[in-house]
């Protein structure tokens, strides 16, 4: 691992099934300390729910749950669309070459979960840079360790804000509700891990199926000519497979000795990275794995993990997907790389892949 440690490595679809659903391959330790260079670093922040097992983990997600219900999220559409559209009309004054990234995969979902949670959208531009550092897998220990503590902060200030004076969103409903039961710090470091992976993770999806878009006729096709929402859901399914955009998780570590998958026996305190890229084109789960099929069925994939920590925000990725890419291609066709691909910058060093920028030119 970067941070030095040694871990297995598992690749096939049903092995890594197999150890996410097996409860005695912990979540509960801080895993961005085995990927960077302070590895010996295990700065837990509180309320971070997805690095915990039950029943902490339980308490906590069990709150978040009803605003993350596929009704719930379905409810949002107008709310995106409109955000969507705003966005379109930002991009169209900006004239013929825009950054696909910042211009537009960015600002989607960071003001979608900003909205959601009730954090001030003004303040975006902050949090994407506390995030860039957190997901920089060669960011120095120092920088690391200051985003990662002024990143939850920000958000168990603005708790503090709705103790005085209620407000609108998750952040204002969690003080409202379970007030009592977390403190600021919790309802942090909740907000935290829901604003890092509600626009980091969404806005890198958007930009790599929009590079697909560009140079794949049929993924151009689909976004251009109207297609049924049931088609986007597909074509959606089958990107989030075939780029599986997360590369260093799930990560585990075993409770015991004595474990076994794949006729590996497993000692205790072993840390275990799931290989999810690998998993999504697992040939024994789909033929032909390493092509894209925009109307393949729907197998279930991996790209948002498996088990009791499965992402709790995959439902409200896959409708901003759904929506903006269409959005998008539905309003600029003719849309095309404006650098050659090889001069492309993939986020190759960071946690999560995707691109540092996308030049397009809209038409």
């Amino acid at each position: 691992m970067p941070g030095g440690q040694v871990a297995w490595l598992v690749t096939r679809h049903d092995l890594i099934r197999e150890v996410l659903g097996n409860p005695a391959f912990s979540a509960d330790f801080f895993h961005f300390a085995l990927l960077t260079p302070d590895a010996d670093t295990e700065n837990k922040i509180p309320g971070m729910f997805n690095r915990m097992d039950a029943p902490e983990h339980t308490r906590y997600r069990k709150a978040l749950q009803r605003p993350f219900t596929a009704p719930a999220i379905a409810r949002l559409r107008p709310q995106i669309e409109r955000i969507v559209a705003v966005t379109l009309d930002e991009c169209s004054v900006k004239g013929r070459n825009v950054d696909f990234v910042a211009d537009f995969a960015l600002p989607i979902p960071s003001l979608v979960i900003c909205e959601l949670l009730g954090v001030p959208y003004a303040d975006r531009e902050q949090f994407h840079r506390w995030s860039q550092i957190i997901m920089d897998l060669g960011a120095s220990p120092e920088d690391s360790h200051e985003a990662r503590t002024e990143m939850p902060a920000y958000i168990a200030g603005i708790a503090r804000q709705y103790r005085v004076r209620e407000g609108t969103g998750l952040i204002s409903d969690l003080v409202r509700d379970h007030g009592d039961e977390f403190t600021d710090e919790e309802i942090g470091g909740l907000g935290f891990e829901l604003l890092l992976a509600g626009h980091e993770t969404t806005a890198n999806m958007m930009s790599l199926s929009a590079l697909v878009a560009m140079t794949n006729p049929e993924a151009r096709d689909l976004f251009t000519r109207g297609a049924t929402d049931a088609e986007l859901d597909v074509a959606i399914r089958e990107l989030l497979r075939y780029l599986s955009i997360t590369h260093m998780s799930p990560l585990r570590r075993t409770t015991r000795s004595g474990l076994v998958v794949g006729g590996i026996e497993f000692a205790e305190g072993d840390y275990v990275c799931c290989h999810v890229p690998a998993a999504n084109r697992d040939p024994q789960v789909w033929s032909d794995a390493d092509e894209l099929k925009l109307d393949r069925k729907p197998e279930p994939h991996l790209a948002f993990g498996f088990g009791v920590h499965l992402c709790l925000g995959q439902a409200l990725a896959r409708l901003e997907l759904q929506v903006a890419l269409p959005a998008f291609f539905g309003r600029f066709p003719e849309a095309s790389l404006a650098t050659d691909l090889d001069d492309l910058r993939f986020r190759t060093e960071m946690f999560v892949y995707g691109l540092h920028a996308l030049p397009t030119t809209l038409y």
